[in-house]
């Protein structure tokens, strides 16, 4: 059965009209082309997709411009402004029962047929898009439960142990979960509608390292307008850290006063992300089984190294990951819950393999790589034969690594030109 793709491209502007007042945000130019045109070509690349428009400012313009595909549409205008979630109602008459949500002034190469694929395998009523924002300050925050159900959207400027994982303006739905919304004028989806249906629906989040970019402001356009083609191109590399003695001072407790970053850490990180590499955080925390320190806990202390990373001016790391298990007993508090043999816990693979299913990546082109201080780093990056890069620290088994034959990088930003 088909599915639908909805572009909601109704809105006037507002946030761009300073540079571009006379035409619809759809049809701002970018790299010869327009706006549209480049989501209209995204689409393209799926099957089995009938695509709705949701218009309202100037829509015989952009009509204009889409009748230059050969492409089967439908589309709603509204006469008078109906907020995103009115829009959307007002088309639910077009819609298949599945559908996919893209904002007009969303440039993105989210894979749909994935996105299609979790969505029926997480039952969800609405499958928000997120991802770790480098900017939470104006952006539409998520709180999610272990089985990343929503159970919280908020807005706030300055994060300490909140999460910056916020709305991208992508998701998925089911048309028999839109309803008549008349509480106020012009509602809009995350801020009225979601946020006031997420103990009636099961509204989640997946998070994605797919690009995906808001351009509806002049400040973004201008920054990101050159880029475009090139951050649409999927990540050279995907990188793997270790956390304690590799990117920050050992922290077992998970202290937040207490969390200080190597030297060469930022720099490097800020070196990788220019060039475009998708960076995963996958760490073993066994204080958690120990009594050292609880879930919530290790859960804040990434949550301010997320929000640390922005402030220096960097993107948060794509995902964190973390194993709370230990095998052995013998701590005095320690939680038998956590005392087990898991496959998280490196060298196992677990964390990397959730990594590469949630995110849908490939590693045929081997372009996996591994950094850390242990041997568990090593023997988990064999499991991929990936590179992998040794990084000193007192944890460091030397008689180990020169057994095979690993090359040791006596400081974190060395690695800048090595990968």
């Amino acid at each position: 059965m088909n599915k639908s793709v909805v572009i909601m491209a109704g809105g006037q502007g507002t946030r761009i009209k300073e540079k571009f007042s006379d035409i619809p945000k759809s049809l701002i130019p970018i790299n010869n082309k327009t706006l549209l045109d480049y989501q209209i070509e995204y689409i393209q690349k799926f099957s089995d997709i009938d695509v709705h428009f949701c218009l309202g400012y100037k829509s015989n313009q952009i009509l204009g411009e889409i009748s230059k595909y050969k492409l089967k549409f439908t589309y709603t205008i509204e006469k008078e402004p109906l907020g995103t979630y009115g829009a959307l109602y007002n088309s639910k008459k077009y819609l298949n029962d599945s559908f996919f949500v893209l904002f007009g002034d969303i440039i993105t190469n989210f894979d749909l047929n994935f996105g299609f694929k979790v969505f029926d395998d997480m039952n969800s009523d609405f499958l928000v898009i997120s991802r770790f924002s480098d900017h939470p300050e104006d952006s539409d925050l998520i709180e999610t439960d272990d089985y990343q159900r929503i159970k919280k959207i908020f807005r706030k400027k300055d994060l300490f142990t909140e999460s910056p994982l916020a709305i991208t303006g992508l998701f998925f739905g089911r048309k028999k979960n839109l309803k008549r919304y008349n509480k106020i004028k012009n509602p809009d989806i995350f801020k009225n509608y979601f946020k006031e249906n997420l103990k009636k629906y099961n509204i989640d989040s997946a998070i994605s390292n797919a690009y995906i970019k808001d351009i509806g402001t002049v400040k973004r356009y201008e920054k990101e307008v050159n880029l475009i083609d090139k951050n649409l191109k999927p990540p050279e590399k995907y990188i793997f850290l270790d956390r304690d003695e590799t990117i920050i001072e050992n922290n077992e407790y998970n202290t937040i006063k207490e969390l200080q970053f190597k030297d060469g850490v930022i720099e490097t990180i800020r070196k990788w992300q220019e060039r475009r590499y998708s960076i995963f955080l996958v760490t073993n925390q066994p204080g958690v089984a120990k009594g050292f320190c609880s879930i919530e806990d290790v859960r804040n202390f990434h949550n301010v190294l997320q929000n640390e990373l922005i402030k220096k001016g960097l993107k948060p790391f794509n995902n964190i990951k973390f194993c709370p298990h230990h095998p052995e007993s013998g701590f005095e508090n320690e939680i038998l819950k956590y005392k087990i043999d898991c496959n998280c816990r490196k060298p196992g693979s677990g964390m990397v393999d959730e990594i590469i299913t949630e995110f849908n990546i490939s590693n045929k082109f081997n372009n996996f790589v591994f950094v850390g201080d242990t041997e568990n780093d090593f023997l988990l990056s064999k499991k991929y034969e990936a590179n992998f890069y040794l990084i000193k620290s007192k944890l460091t088994d030397f008689d180990y690594s020169s057994i095979e034959n690993l090359k040791i990088f006596n400081h974190f930003q060395n690695l800048v030109e090595e990968i």
